[in-house]
């Protein structure tokens, strides 16, 4: 396929816009050679990164979004750590090599850095332990259901949540009295 603007070279880059007239979509493509989409002003991607060169980016990159939305005063930095310049001493990585590549050197840098690990873990999964079970993670579910209907005035629903909830809670409480 020929680029649609000069007619003379390989169209590379492919463009579909979608615009909506009055409800209905009017949908567009466009195929232009390298020159004429950036002469169009059209951003042209770099070489695509390998997929896990592409999933540290992305964690690196969200580590650094949530650290700069949970610390306005600036991302944390090695001396909001005890870790600091302290290195593993199975694999010698530092808290610093982590923040740059989102990677721990091996299994025991989860010992090295207990605290470090403990503060990543709350920011990314909400908690810093597993729940010991699925009923524990239905409570948690119903318990946010609940608080959501309350929210949008559904107090039906959030009368029939509140009663699965106190059976969910009797039934753990129950499982926790039995000893084996």
């Amino acid at each position: 396929m020929f680029c649609q603007s000069c007619q003379k070279n390989r169209a590379t880059v492919h463009q579909l816009d979608v615009k909506y007239n009055e409800g209905s979509p009017e949908v567009t493509d466009l195929h232009l050679c390298p020159a004429c989409a950036q002469a169009k002003g059209l951003n042209l991607p770099g070489e695509i990164p390998p997929f896990p060169k592409m999933v540290g980016m992305l964690g690196k990159a969200l580590l650094g979004m949530h650290e700069a939305l949970s610390h306005p005063e600036g991302p944390l930095s090695s001396s909001d750590s005890q870790e600091g310049d302290q290195s593993c001493p199975s694999c010698g990585w530092t808290v610093q090599e982590f923040k740059k590549t989102s990677r721990f050197g091996c299994p025991e840098d989860y010992n090295a850095f207990p605290d470090f690990v403990e503060k990543i873990l709350e920011r990314v999964q909400g908690a810093t332990e597993h729940p010991l079970d699925g009923s524990e993670t239905q409570l948690a579910r119903f318990q946010q259901e609940m608080a959501e209907a309350i929210s949008a005035e559904d107090y039906e629903k959030a009368s029939s949540l509140k009663k699965q909830i106190s059976s969910l809670e009797s039934e753990l409480d129950n499982a926790e009295g039995l000893d084996f």
